[in-house]
């Protein structure tokens, strides 16, 4: 189960970011985002899918309804947050995300090794 087939991305992903393959990892991931949330939030009350986790923190790439994405790093509060907590980086579709969020990451990444 690859969750980047209908993103749109013009490559695939990799280090350090990790796609989930596992449903109920997905699931985990996206009630956690919808507990963090309050109604104050822009992610607020969006559909959301676990795409992606990178490896050496808690950001996750979530791609929403709407065919826009962000890269959220939860606070594993399991509870509501204050904003502009959970932190994100909100993106209006997959090119926009990758050349401006994902793609440098995976450099940077591929460089320190």
């Amino acid at each position: 189960m690859d969750r980047t087939n209908d993103i749109g991305f013009p490559g695939p992903l990799r280090d350090p970011w990790d796609v989930i393959d596992e449903l109920r990892w997905a699931e985990g991931l996206e009630n956690e985002l919808q507990k963090e949330l309050s109604p104050e939030h822009k992610l607020y009350g969006k559909k959301a899918t676990a795409i992606a986790t990178r490896c050496d923190n808690d950001d996750v790439l979530f791609a929403f309804d709407d065919g826009s994405l962000a890269v959220v790093h939860l606070t594993w509060a399991k509870r509501e947050e204050t904003p502009p907590w959970p932190g994100h980086w909100p993106y209006p579709d997959a090119l926009t995300c990758w050349k401006e969020h994902l793609q440098p990451e995976m450099e940077e990444w591929d460089e320190e090794e």
